[in-house]
């Protein structure tokens, strides 16, 4: 014990003597173990730990496809899907989530109204998940039938939010405005639950609306399936099963719509991860290089200072000292640096992933699972510890194998030989690391700032989205009938708002998925007599100054009018896009275009307008879209968009008074600036960026501390040359010269390795990037040129000292 003391002792007053030294290596860990726990905590959290859904691999998530018309997503109707799990050999059971996935619902509970994510399962979807509720109980069979007692269960995230963790949650009731109905809680799902993604509550299909309305029967009911499959069976049994189900003679489909008709089947762990996955290994492949480099830095600085102390390691052995006692009082050294930054790395972690948590992003899947992972903590420490470990003891052993009397011969000279090639080595592996993640940064950066640049054929700075709701309950039996009027008094009293300079109405919210509220569109042609003619497009029910409101614009042709009503000739506006693909080389307007299959019921519609593209739908492409007012096509408009210049701040009051003097049963539940809701498919990718390039300039620091340290080392090793060399003539500039010329040719070295490992690993980020090549000629040649100037400056500090 008083060994180890006296050892402890002598390293901290060592380490204070170099106390510059200790801040760096301190530092280098501190970041190693902090960036390599979060990450890989991240990682770990949303990759890697199971779902709370019983052997989740086996769970299925299935619905149709017709390449040969453009549909990737094809939903399932009802009585195909019993009749689906009736039958099928490949699922041991089989359970349906309407297609639309989570949608906003606007709900009141306590007099306070709030809009929820819900979504709509058969009785047996947990079941078939095999998931338990962490309070309470889950959605059984018997709650999925007309009749049964209305319930619902909700989310441990809106559990713990609205809630605030409370048992006494199971039991509460809440009205769903929209239905009028109450529902009855009856347990809470664990953390994890994350499909369909962001829900907030399920409700079984049967009692969502009252009994007398039969909204969802069987011949409304579009489902995904949710399978489990049956022990022996496999993924593609499943499907093609369900394809045999979709083209052949009981198909749901018309004859020529189901002849292309395919099955789509993928397990539930890569439906909930997404497009998350790729991201998050990018990001964890960064992070990894930066361990990497931290390592590589730590041993470059303690093989440095070890060699630097070969003389006084020599005088301590010539005087007495034991090979024994020299290595412990070495690697006693270097366990206390590990330890100060190995518990400095532990607070950063600690902290940052408290930031992590709060700066996520809503799309990312399980972010509120976001907590330090003990295994993966200790994993970064081994790593980042070991290396400073093994490092701290080689120059010992190198020092206990060595001559004292020929050690002091040679006096403070560093040796050369296989030493140095070793420090050389790992300046040239940082650097080439370096440029790899600065490639990948600005990749991402630059896609992000593309992105954001698009051009999106409206204009969001001055529009409000705003949710409205009314009891379906107070309707009659014709309830289109009575709520369209009403509406159209809302728009008016809107419009007559001070501030706003247009309101308008439509059934669609901006960014809606992408494979909801999508039809085929067929030309009236002589040529256009099969499906594959049709092309598919976005729907977009809405009324009269929708263009004006959200500032589009028509490139001809007229917008709707009071007389597009039910009483008028069916019309439609297509986008330009449409247009030019149906009719090439043609005037649009004034021809007819039916939506679905040319052979359909469907009426004829005469296309009135052609409008500009927009990104309405999505941020990342203009889709081509066919407008339809409201007064011809069955979907509520409960979407009331403002264009305004006045604050929100008071323009919604002002709103919620003038829509109570239309109806005081008309709720006007929220309303959300268009900007923030485009902001909101752009908080991943921005993220994304934002970490990668903080990943990247500190592996960027990081590298330019190794090649600093390489090359005082060399300036340290070839003093007695410089000496020399001064001593018979040389100059200044040329002692600088000679340590930029070494420097810079390691610097090169590494620049090259980089820009090669960039060309085949960047091409992993394709799916990630927007406009942007994975081998971005700029983008590359920014990275090394930053890397190389960045080595230039760590090179000149040594030089010039």
């Amino acid at each position: 014990m008083d060994t180890l003391r006296q050892d402890l002792s002598f390293a901290l007053r060592t380490l204070r003597r170099d106390a510059a030294f200790a801040l760096v290596a301190v530092f280098t860990l501190a970041v190693g173990i902090g960036a390599a726990t979060v990450m890989f905590g991240v990682l770990r959290a949303v990759l890697l730990r199971p779902l709370p859904v019983r052997e989740q691999e086996r769970v299925l998530v299935m619905w149709g496809a017709n390449a040969r018309l453009d549909r990737t997503r094809v939903p399932i109707g009802g009585e195909a899907y019993r009749r689906y799990a009736r039958e099928s050999r490949a699922l041991a059971g089989a359970a349906a989530v309407e297609y639309h996935g989570a949608t906003e619902w606007v709900v009141r509970q306590d007099a306070a109204v709030e809009r929820l994510r819900g979504a709509l399962v058969s009785g047996n979807y947990f079941r078939v998940l095999g998931t338990r509720a962490g309070l309470g109980r889950t959605l059984e069979a018997a709650d999925d039938v007309r009749g049964a007692s209305p319930v619902l269960v909700i989310s441990d995230r809106l559990w713990r939010r609205r809630y605030g963790g409370d048992p006494g949650a199971v039991g509460r009731q809440v009205e769903i405005v929209l239905t009028g109905r109450r529902f009855t809680i009856v347990g809470v799902m664990p953390p994890g639950v994350e499909y369909p993604r962001g829900a907030d509550i399920w409700v079984p299909f049967a009692t969502y609306l009252p009994p007398a309305m039969d909204s969802l029967s069987d011949r409304f009911l579009n489902v995904y399936l949710v399978g489990r499959l049956s022990r022996g069976a496999t993924e593609e049994r499943a499907r093609a099963e369900l394809a045999s189900l979709l083209r052949g003679e009981r198909s749901p489909f018309p004859p020529d719509f189901r002849a292309g008709m395919t099955a789509v089947a993928t397990t539930l762990p890569a439906l909930v991860l997404g497009d998350a996955r790729r991201a998050l290994w990018a990001l964890a492949a960064a992070v990894a290089v930066l361990l990497l480099v931290a390592c590589a830095n730590v041993a470059g600085l303690l093989l440095v200072r070890g060699l630097a102390r070969r003389g006084e390691l020599a005088v301590r052995a010539a005087i007495g000292a034991s090979s024994a006692r020299i290595v412990r009082q070495l690697v006693t050294e270097s366990a206390v640096l590990a330890l100060a930054g190995g518990a400095a790395g532990v607070l950063l972690a600690v902290w940052s992933v408290d930031v992590l948590r709060a700066l996520a992003p809503a799309g990312l899947p399980r972010a509120d699972e976001l907590r330090i992972d003990l295994p993966v903590l200790g994993a970064a420490l081994l790593a980042t510890l070991g290396s400073a470990l093994l490092f701290g003891a080689l120059p010992a052993l190198a020092a206990a194998r060595s001559e004292p009397a020929a050690a002091l011969r040679g006096g403070a000279r560093l040796a050369a030989g296989a030493t140095a090639r070793a420090r050389h080595a790992l300046v040239v592996a940082q650097i080439a690391l370096s440029v790899l993640v600065l490639a990948a940064a600005g990749l991402l950066v630059r896609s992000v700032d593309k992105l954001q640049r698009a051009e999106l054929g409206f204009s969001a700075e001055r529009v409000t989205v705003a949710q409205l709701t009314y009891p379906w309950a107070r309707l009659g039996a014709d309830p289109l009938a009575q709520l369209l009027p009403l509406l159209d008094d809302a728009v008016r009293r809107a419009g007559a708002v001070p501030g706003v300079i247009a309101a308008s109405l439509t059934a669609v919210p901006p960014l809606a998925p992408s494979d909801s509220w999508v039809a085929m569109v067929s030309p009236e042609r002589s040529d256009a007599a099969r499906s594959e003619d049709a092309p598919s497009a976005a729907m977009q029910p809405i009324s009269p100054g929708f263009f004006r409101t959200i500032g589009a614009s028509l490139v001809r042709g007229r917008d709707f009018g009071e007389r597009d009503d039910a009483g008028g000739g069916p019309v439609v506006i297509v986008s330009d896009a449409l247009a030019r693909r149906l009719w090439p080389g043609e005037s649009s307007l004034g021809k007819r275009v039916k939506l679905g299959e040319p052979g359909s019921a469907e009426p004829w519609r005469t296309v009135v307008g052609v409008a500009r593209e927009t990104r309405y739908r999505d941020v990342t492409n203009s889709r081509p879209t066919v407008y339809l007012p409201v007064r011809q096509f069955t979907a509520v408009p409960w979407y009331l968009l403002v264009g305004s210049s006045a604050d929100s701040t008071v323009l919604l009051p002002a709103l919620r008074r003038a829509l109570a003097e239309v109806d005081p049963g008309l709720v006007l539940a929220g309303a959300t600036p268009m900007r923030e809701l485009l902001d909101v498919p752009l908080a991943r990718p921005r993220f994304d960026a934002a970490l990668l390039a903080t990943f990247a300039a500190i592996v960027l620091a990081l590298s330019a501390v190794g090649v600093y340290g390489a090359m005082a080392a060399f300036v340290r090793q070839r003093r007695h040359e410089i000496g020399v060399r001064m001593a018979v003539g040389a100059r200044g500039g040329d002692v600088r010269r000679l340590v930029l010329a070494r420097g810079l040719r390691l610097a090169a070295l590494g620049t090259a390795l980089g820009l090669a490992a960039s060309a085949g690993a960047l091409r992993l980020l394709g799916a990630l990037l927007y406009e942007v090549s994975p081998l971005d000629a700029g983008t590359l040649a920014g990275a090394a040129l930053g890397m190389l100037a960045v080595a230039a400056l760590a090179c000149a500090l040594p030089a010039w000292a």
